[in-house]
């Protein structure tokens, strides 16, 4: 617990200021009387556990070289627990698909050198509660001692149940970044 608390310290502070800010708006959409509907414009605000593995990744890179010289590669796989957590502003159209989005996520793969993503959305929604969404963004992970960014893509696609108003459902994707994948399955709820 205590490399948890240490971990999510270091998480980027300007995450809690746009989350501030987007859930002010958020609330000040719904009492002005505008509804979660996908009539006009509404919010899809959510938070995903998931499983997560990662091909070709090691959580200690210094594993798989010895001198300084000998070039870096990681041949090892990992599995590890993440969480997932987006704002999108949907959009009505008169064409397919229904409803378009746009939006910011973050994302935490909690590993011995755990990797954050900052990642903008743009979401399709096609049919009923499925969407589909593509996220470029910036990949934090430590290696050495120091935080290396490196530019990642997310590809993912869920669908949402309606259990009393509470939409709930699972999410599958792809995370790509500097040579290495990880896939990722898990359960997605919408906040509101």
């Amino acid at each position: 617990m205590t490399y948890l608390k240490e971990n999510l310290s270091k998480a980027p502070h300007c995450l809690m200021v746009i989350l501030l800010l987007v859930v002010t708006d958020v609330r000040a959409d719904q009492s002005a009387g505008h509804s979660h509907s996908s009539e006009g414009a509404s919010w899809d605000v959510g938070l995903s556990l998931e499983y997560v593995y990662l091909e070709g990744h090691s959580s200690s890179e210094a594993e798989h070289h010895e001198d300084e010289h000998e070039e870096r590669h990681s041949d090892g796989d990992e599995s590890a627990v993440g969480t997932h957590f987006h704002i999108i502003r949907k959009f009505s159209t008169d064409f397919p698909p229904r409803l378009i989005g746009i939006g910011a996520g973050a994302e935490v793969v909690f590993t011995d050198n755990p990797h954050y993503n900052l990642m903008g959305t743009v979401a399709l929604y096609p049919w009923r509660d499925l969407v589909v969404s593509v996220s470029p963004g910036i990949e934090f992970d430590k290696h050495d001692g120091r935080y290396l960014e490196k530019f990642s893509m997310h590809y993912d696609i869920g669908y949402g149940f309606d259990l009393n108003g509470l939409h709930i459902g699972p999410v599958i994707g792809l995370g790509r970044s500097g040579g290495t994948n990880h896939y990722f399955a898990g359960l997605h709820v919408d906040l509101f």
